[in-house]
Formats: structure tokens, C-alpha cells, sequence
């Protein structure tokens, strides 16, 4: 490990221009080009091993049961491929800048091959000012349109894993009906993660027996009609 030399775009970005900023965003863009030329079938970290995430999920580790929600997410974004090389998290003070230029981008720690579109959403950094507009403008003349629905997917998703343990009042209300509570089940399973994992899994239990015990009623009353009634009640259903 070496000392790279410069400073920050956080420290040194609030004394440039706004020109001076734009060559910064096209130089940081032409680096995530080069980047993304690496690709893998499966979101990987670079050596191979399981990826770290900071952007979507609770802050911390809750064991609460997802079916529903992940059946959701792959219906919303199906998985495919390539993944590609991301950094996954161009914070201004990753950034080094020394006489105008980038000499180095630091702290790859959550670096590894993601979703085309997971850059700009684990781009967090508003600072300095105009920072983010340029950097999104240089994506969309070097890579292609910003992934808006991505972008508020991911924002939607964190909103709703707040630290309920530093709230007072409970569960703090998160409800979009036009993006993330497609999903009714999320603000169920809201609730769950205040139950603990073991409450958690005896009430998707009780809920299990509950449901197959009225199909099994179901089944009974209809093997109970006759075979007349059976294809009457068909024609109805198809009707």
C-alpha cells in the first residue's frame, strides 16, 4: 500500500469551478468506461467471493423472512448478465485530485461486479455543489441514460429499514403505492422484524396451516358434490 498523492474532490472541489468540476466528472467516467469492460455472470466481489452491500437492506443485520419480497424483486428485475466491474462507492472523499486532474480513486472496499445500473445509485455524494449534476451528465455522454427507476427503487427500499431502535414511537410509516409497496407484504414484514426471527417463523406458520387448512376444506367440499354439480361449478368459473 502506497500514499497517493493530491487531495479529495470533497476538500479540494468546494475551491473549483464548475469547468474545473466537469473535467473531473468526464476523467471519473472515462475510468468507470474502462471499468465495466470486466464483466462476470453473477454478482461477485472481484476475487470471487460474496459481495458487499451497504445500499440495499437494513442498516443492521435483522433476521426477518423475505419470500414475498424477494419473489417481488425478481419479477422487478429479472436476473441477467453481464455483471460489471463497480466501484460502489464514488464518495467525493474517495476521489483524489492533484493539479486539476484524477490521480487516483481509493476505497474499493465495496467494489465488484454488479448491475449496470448500481453505480449511480451507490453515488450518494451531493458535495460538492454541482458534483452530482456534472457526474450524472458525463454518464449519460460516455455510458448511456441514468437509471432513474432504479435510482428511486433504491431510495424507496432504504426508507423503509430506519434504526427502529432509536424511535420511540414504533415503526416509522413508509408507504409509496406507486414504487415499492407494489409489494403489500413489505409493511407486514416491517412489523416482523420488531418480533424477533423466532415469533417471526411461528407466525408464517401458523399462517401455513391456516391456509392449507382451508384448501384442504375446499378440496373436501368439492369432492363431496357430485360429478353434475362438479362441472356446473366449473362452467361458472369459466364464465
Amino acid at each position: 500500500m502506497e500514499k497517493v498523492p493530491g487531495e479529495t474532490l470533497w476538500t479540494a472541489g468546494f475551491h473549483m469551478s464548475s469547468e474545473e468540476l466537469q473535467v473531473i466528472a468526464k476523467e471519473v467516467v472515462q475510468y468507470l468506461v474502462q471499468l465495466r469492460k470486466f464483466t462476470s455472470t453473477k454478482p461477485e466481489a472481484p476475487d470471487g467471493s460474496p459481495i458487499r452491500d451497504i445500499q440495499l437492506g437494513p442498516k443492521e443485520r435483522l433476521h426477518y423472512v423475505t419470500e414475498d419480497a424477494e419473489e417481488w424483486w425478481a419479477q422487478e428485475y429479472p436476473v441477467k448478465g453481464p455483471y460489471v466491474l463497480t466501484h460502489g462507492d464514488l464518495h467525493a472523499t474517495n476521489i483524489i485530485l492533484k493539479d486539476g486532474h484524477v490521480t487516483s480513486i481509493i476505497d474499493w472496499e465495496f467494489g465488484g461486479y454488479l448491475r449496470e445500473w448500481w453505480e449511480p445509485i451507490a453515488t450518494k455524494s451531493v458535495r460538492p455543489p454541482s458534483w452530482a449534476y456534472n457526474l450524472r451528465e458525463e454518464w449519460k455522454k460516455q455510458i448511456g441514460p441514468w437509471p432513474e427507476k432504479e435510482e428511486k427503487f433504491a431510495r424507496s427500499y432504504q426508507g423503509c429499514f430506519n434504526d427502529y431502535k432509536s424511535q420511540s414511537i414504533g415503526v416509522q410509516e413508509c408507504f409509496d403505492p406507486d414504487d415499492l409497496m407494489v409489494c403489500t407484504n413489505y409493511r407486514r414484514y416491517i412489523e416482523e422484524t420488531r418480533w424477533g426471527f423466532k415469533e417471526t417463523v411461528r407466525q408464517r406458520e401458523i399462517r401455513k396451516k391456516k391456509a392449507a387448512g382451508e384448501e384442504a376444506a375446499a378440496f373436501a367440499a368439492l369432492k363431496a358434490l357430485s360429478l353434475e354439480e362438479q362441472e356446473k361449478l366449473k362452467t361458472e368459473d369459466d364464465i
